[in-house]
């Protein structure tokens, strides 16, 4: 990266930091982005269960849709209620979603074109998956929790640019 582009970005950044801490919603903010991934981990596992209480599979299954779609915009930098960073951006976090194995078979088995909405549909199969096997008594309850905490730490590196290979 030529120094021009990089005193760009980290204006930028800078910018966007001070800009998210006044208004506390900044999306490089590992404790906002944190809470945001456990938020949405929560909703998912709460309509597992109304799965289980209405038997709506379809109902289900459009809400969690809609979830996905809501968090991708945020991550991409389409929410107003959240300051971005330039990470979050089509170009940089966008690329480094499609660059991964996982959101890649989702965007090509499926309908999904926006990369960090199809990476929040990741996200969504490993919670009804453990879930599932909480359920299905695979797994104790201290054994999800661990792995969903490991799920939503590595979320959270992904999300903030801090996973290998991220640029």
């Amino acid at each position: 990266m030529d120094k021009q582009r990089l005193d760009v970005n980290m204006q930028d950044g800078l910018r966007a930091a001070a800009e998210g801490t006044q208004s506390g919603n900044y999306l490089g903010d590992a404790k906002v982005v944190d809470q945001l991934v456990r938020d949405f981990m929560s909703v998912v596992f709460s309509e597992r269960a109304k799965f289980h209480e209405t038997g709506e599979g379809d109902g289900a299954s459009a809400r969690i849709n809609q979830l996905c779609s809501s968090y991708g915009k945020v991550f991409m930098g389409e929410s107003d209620a959240y300051v971005a960073q330039p990470w979050n951006s089509i170009h940089r976090l966008g690329n480094f979603l499609r660059a991964m194995p996982d959101v890649a078979f989702l965007m090509k088995d499926s309908e999904i074109d926006a990369p960090c909405e199809a990476y929040f549909h990741f996200l969504a199969v490993q919670a009804l998956s453990a879930a599932i096997a909480l359920e299905q008594g695979e797994q104790t309850e201290e054994q999800v929790k661990a792995g969903l905490t490991e799920v939503v730490h590595d979320a959270v590196d992904v999300l903030l640019g801090r996973k290998a290979g991220a640029a």
